[in-house]
């Protein structure tokens, strides 16, 4: 704090009632000394984004602890799910850039691009990592810290290390939270057990990674990828061959893709057919090679290995 000199101050500038017998004059408390302590005071309860309140004696202790923690005030959201703009309520709340508050959701997030509104004031994205949080990734009775930026909100801690209905290979051993091998499985009660995944399942992006049918699904499951040159035919046999989700809203029932006896490449990449997982076979079948004979130099192009010769005969 500035200080603003007293005209009476003592030696050691502290206040006194006076001395009449040194002399030593009370001390006189002008109004700009009033007034510096009282702006001191008032910018230490703002900087921790608290509202002045002059019924309080405990603001500035309050704001200090705020201030040397960087905490914020601990809100909960009880706004419906599918409201994008979250209203809450925060006493003695600032808002300025840098202030931070604690949130929990009573609900999983199930609306795009979700904003924030602190008592009544202007609804402000919402956002992680530069991006709109994603339908379902804030999820019920989690602890989130966020902070204003004066554009947004971003979100500092509180959001889990995996998306929302990211994969795991069936070959992957290592346990992660919420995901489970891709093998065919199916999870039972799926609105109530994962209800993120659930919520992210409903959107645009969700729906394009999942069959519009189990018969469809079944289909996959089964679909033959490739005829060989004998005319035998290579296929999944309800094994593998399933790249895409499937929901069934009448069981609550979520039916995993089953990779079992895939390659990664297999998993389509937009150029095949999305019921056939993007297979491409044995099309490393053909073989260009050539061979010396007593002839000439031949070159071979084919089906049946890198030394045949098209024009031998037995004869």
């Amino acid at each position: 704090m500035h200080r603003i000199d007293c005209p009476t101050a003592t030696p050691d500038n502290r206040f006194t009632e006076g001395d009449p017998t040194i002399p030593v004059a009370a001390t006189t408390v002008t109004a700009d000394w009033l007034n510096a302590v009282q702006e001191e005071l008032c910018a230490i309860i703002q900087g921790a984004a608290m509202s002045l309140d002059k019924t309080s004696n405990t603001q500035v202790r309050d704001a200090l602890l705020a201030l040397i923690t960087r905490r914020g005030p601990f809100l909960t959201c009880a706004t419906p799910a599918a409201t994008a703009v979250k209203n809450l309520e925060a006493a003695n709340f600032t808002l300025v850039p840098g202030a931070k508050v604690y949130l929990r959701f009573d609900e999983v997030n199930t609306a795009e691009n979700p904003q924030i509104s602190i008592n009544g004031g202007e609804a402000t994205p919402l956002r992680y990592l530069g991006m709109p949080v994603e339908v379902g990734n804030l999820a019920k009775g989690q602890v989130y810290e966020i902070i204003y930026a004066g554009a947004d909100w971003q979100i500092l801690a509180g959001m889990g290390p995996w998306s929302i209905c990211q994969t795991v290979w069936f070959e992957d051993t290592l346990e992660r939270p919420g995901m489970i091998p891709l093998n065919g499985n199916t999870v039972a009660n799926f609105a109530a057990t994962w209800p993120q995944a659930h919520a992210y399942l409903q959107t645009a992006h969700g729906q394009a990674r999942c069959f519009e049918s189990l018969a469809e699904r079944e289909a996959a499951h089964v679909a033959i990828w490739h005829t060989l040159a004998s005319g035998a035919t290579v296929g999944w046999e309800g094994f593998g061959g399933v790249c895409k989700f499937f929901y069934d809203p009448e069981t609550d029932t979520l039916y995993m893709p089953d990779l079992r006896g895939m390659f990664r490449a297999m998993a389509g990449d937009g150029t095949r057919a999305p019921s056939m997982g993007g297979v491409k076979g044995d099309g490393i079948r053909n073989i260009i090679a050539g061979a010396w004979s007593s002839k000439i130099w031949r070159r071979s192009v084919n089906l049946y290995g890198a030394f045949y010769d098209p024009d031998y005969s037995d004869e």
